[in-house]
């Protein structure tokens, strides 16, 4: 039996002029350089598009590695998905949120990105997510100068290393309660079959897995052990 656990370690872009210019860059990318070890220099000025746990880690850590920083999102900071209690700590470690606004596109000097142009921002009627969405005021923008922008506007899956003959439906690997795929040896869980979520949300994902292959390695019939592996719903 073979378990996919790769994560959605894929950054999502901002679909904007100018973001794959020098001086930016997805914040899982810092992350993982600083987890690693590496020096990165930020410079004295740093934006962080988002509003996740993503742009909440990486502007705090570019914080603490000297940088003036300020997150930038497109709703109101209620609308925020990042946990409550990361954006406080952010905020009392000197991280500043400017909510409302929206990139538009990069500004770039020397063939370095030196400032991102935003759409001025509001709210309108909640969409599917619960949170109300944001639309652009006409004719309303800002700039805001920067020597590093960040993007942290959501992760998604590396769809390129998964076989062609499993089904990707809404950007996650498809599978049954028990994370089976249609191949009967292939199982698949955390982020790859739910989108990005919580470590507890991946650990679960991956006891359930165990205890299904070690079923279906024995050649016991799977749903007779639904019981053990289901568990209630959560929410993201």
């Amino acid at each position: 039996a073979i378990f996919i656990a790769i994560g959605a370690q894929k950054s999502q872009l901002l679909q904007i002029p100018g973001e794959k210019i020098c001086g930016v860059m997805p914040g899982l990318l810092f992350l993982k350089k600083i987890g690693d070890g590496e020096k990165v220099s930020v410079g004295k000025k740093v934006l962080v598009v988002g509003g996740g746990n993503t742009a909440i880690d990486t502007a705090r850590v570019a914080k603490r590695l000297g940088a003036e920083v300020k997150i930038l999102y497109r709703r109101s900071r209620a609308e925020m998905p990042a946990f409550d209690e990361e954006i406080r700590h952010a905020e009392e470690e000197g991280v500043a949120i400017e909510t409302l606004v929206a990139p538009k596109g990069i500004l770039i000097r020397g063939n370095k990105a030196s400032a991102i142009v935003c759409h001025k921002m509001q709210l309108g009627e909640p969409d599917e997510s619960g949170r109300r969405k944001a639309f652009p005021i006409a004719g309303e923008e800002i700039t805001f100068d920067a020597d590093t922008i960040f993007t942290a506007i959501g992760e998604e899956m590396e769809t390129s290393i998964i076989p062609s003959a499993l089904h990707i439906d809404n950007a996650s690997l498809k599978v049954n309660f028990t994370g089976q795929t249609e191949w009967k040896n292939v199982f698949a869980g955390g982020d790859v079959i739910s989108g990005p979520r919580t470590v507890v949300d991946a650990l679960g994902a991956g006891k359930r897995s165990a205890i299904a292959i070690d079923c279906h390695l024995r050649g016991e019939k799977i749903e007779d052990i639904s019981n053990e592996i289901s568990s209630p719903e959560t929410n993201a």
